[in-house]
């Protein structure tokens, strides 16, 4: 059977199409055949035909092709030459190799979507991808998946051709569209809370799915001491932290990160000096003399932060946590009763804070680089007397008394002529700059997942000659020896660096009073091409000059740290696994 149509594009009245106007002319010629059933699942290379066309027109190759085959061929009159003649003989070969030949001869392409074989003009750049070209097949299948709940269409559902990367996703009412290159190809069906389908193509052109709910995954698993467990068998009071909330914040450690994000903790920042260690009080305190803080568990391995470590003249101390990337943090759960934190003996009166770092994800490679650079300022100072007014009240002050002013007219004249005098609280407070740059390499397979990462970090002050530096850098390494055995690996190297100034903790007078207190007549140095300081305030409270106080007094910290460990984990019985860890 031969069928020619021909569709004419013209432009319609402007009263139908309400403005829109569509003038093209479209010719194409069909030849239209049914497709045997042993044939829809084959490839044109397992199909087998005999032709005998000599200086025949290639219209007509391809009728004879058309009644011996049953596929529909599809072309565009205006895109190739119908007059050409062509010559082709052969018994018992292959529909593929058929094509080829044409190919060579009459320079065309083909491609097979179902039962159609489309033909198209071979471009000069395409004649060395001749091969490819005449074999490609697809199959088009289009469906609509639901949910056997509810019955409706379900969005955002994957449809992958299992073993290969071709894939498509279902639109807001449940339906799809996708191309398989043949007819054993299998359809994978998959969404977050529903189990996974698989379904072989065959002869279908049309496959609706229905989606079965996935329970087990539905239930919300979170960590406890001895592992994981089930949210709806759990006992203890657990409150989780994830990484995303970490990190919306630039932080220096990983206690700072849990202010005001889990309930019934309590976390106080005691200073704003660079890497100060953060108070944490879970359900309040529990000791009336003894220590307060929680006991920290990174990747399975405890740390007790303790106070911190350092002196800065007053109570602030440096976080121990502060060792520890922010950025390489999956996942904090604060443990806070006696069911939670049994594993862990007298350690975890206070609760414990189970710390889980970024691990690699099965699947391709990945590099990722992050960084981010800000600066930091007082928000507000304290408004204080300048020169001009603090003299005139000293004065006023010593006449109340009785006694000789402290500054004569000729003083006064002076200060006068510079009213403003030291703004002590702008020679203590700066703009303060905050960077941190991170380099991560991840990724992994069936066997082993590894994540690499390395970090640095500079916080400066808001206080003259105070900062915080961290160079880390991280491996964690996971490798499954055998299907009920695995090995791993938890590294940090960390080294920090810390500058700190006399704060004003603990009742001792630091520089930020001394800047608030300081006489503003008097300069910042006695004589400044000597470098000598006005030493201490007068009159008034002997107070040190803040300045010198932060400048010239040596307060610095460096720790190198290491901390790892290496486990061995072995599923002896199903659900029942037992784990080594050194560190």
């Amino acid at each position: 059977m031969k069928t020619t149509l021909h569709f004419q594009w013209v432009t319609l009245p402007r009263q139908v199409l309400a403005g829109f106007v569509l003038q093209a002319v479209f010719s194409c010629m069909l030849i239209a055949s049914d497709l045997p059933v042993q044939w829809q699942k084959k490839s044109i290379e397992d199909i087998y035909l005999s032709i005998d066309a000599d200086n025949r027109r290639i219209t007509d190759v391809f009728y004879t092709i058309s009644q011996e085959t049953g596929f529909s061929f599809a072309y565009n009159e205006k895109r190739i030459n119908l007059r050409q003649r062509i010559s082709l003989q052969g018994d018992d070969v292959s529909l593929a190799d058929v094509l080829r030949e044409i190919s060579k001869i009459a320079a065309l392409k083909f491609k097979r979507v179902n039962e159609y074989i489309h033909v198209g003009k071979l471009e000069k750049d395409e004649a060395n991808t001749v091969e490819e070209k005449i074999v490609s097949m697809t199959i088009n299948i289009s469906g609509k998946v639901t949910s056997e709940e509810e019955g409706g269409g379900l969005p955002g559902v994957n449809v992958l051709v299992k073993g290969t990367t071709t894939g498509t996703v279902t639109d807001v009412d449940g339906n799809y569209t996708i191309e398989v290159p043949d007819a054993e190809s299998v359809l994978v069906f998959s969404s977050i809370g529903f189990t996974s389908e698989e379904i072989v193509v065959g002869n279908q052109t049309e496959i609706n799915v229905v989606m079965l709910p996935d329970i087990k995954s539905l239930e919300e698993i979170v960590v406890v001491g001895y592992g994981t467990q089930k949210k709806s068998n759990l006992t203890g009071a657990v409150s989780s932290v994830k990484a995303n909330e970490i990190q919306q914040t630039p932080i220096t450690s990983i206690d700072q990160g849990l202010v005001g994000r889990a309930s019934g903790v309590m976390v106080t920042q005691t200073s704003g000096m660079p890497g100060a260690v953060a108070s944490i009080r879970i359900r309040g305190g529990s000791s009336l003399q003894g220590g307060n803080e929680p006991l920290y568990v990174i990747d399975g391995f405890p740390v007790y932060n303790g106070s911190g470590y350092g002196n800065t003249g007053g109570n602030a101390q440096l976080s121990g946590l502060a060792t520890i990337n922010p950025s390489d943090i999956e996942s904090i759960e604060i443990l806070k009763d006696a069911s939670a934190t049994a594993i862990y003996g007298a350690r975890a009166a206070n609760g414990v804070v189970l710390i889980t770092t970024k691990s690699g994800k099965e699947g391709g490679d990945q590099i990722t680089f992050d960084a981010y650079y800000g600066t930091q300022n007082v928000v507000r100072k304290i408004d204080v007397m300048n020169a001009a007014q603090y003299a005139d009240l000293v004065n006023e002050a010593y006449t109340n008394d009785g006694l000789n002013p402290v500054y004569d007219a000729d003083q006064l004249a002076e200060i006068r002529n510079n009213p403003e005098g030291t703004d002590w609280q702008d020679e203590v407070f700066r703009a303060a700059p905050i960077q941190n740059y991170q380099l991560t390499f991840s990724g992994g397979d069936k066997k082993t997942n590894y994540s690499v990462s390395a970090n640095y970090f500079d916080q400066q002050g808001v206080i003259i000659n105070s900062d915080f530096k961290r160079y880390s850098g991280r491996i964690n390494l996971t490798r499954n020896v055998s299907e009920r055995f695995r090995i791993g690996t938890n590294l940090n190297v960390s080294r920090t660096h810390s500058n700190a100034v006399v704060t004003d903790v603990g009742g001792q007078s630091g520089v930020v009073s001394g800047g608030m207190k300081f006489n503003p007549v008097l300069p910042v140095y006695q004589n400044e091409a000597l470098g000598e300081y006005t030493p201490v305030n007068t009159p008034g409270v002997i107070t040190p000059n803040p300045v010198a106080t932060a400048k010239e007094q040596v307060r610095e910290s460096t720790m190198l740290r290491l901390l790892g460990n290496i486990y061995g984990e072995w599923e002896f019985l199903e659900g029942l696994t037992a784990k080594v860890s050194v560190g």
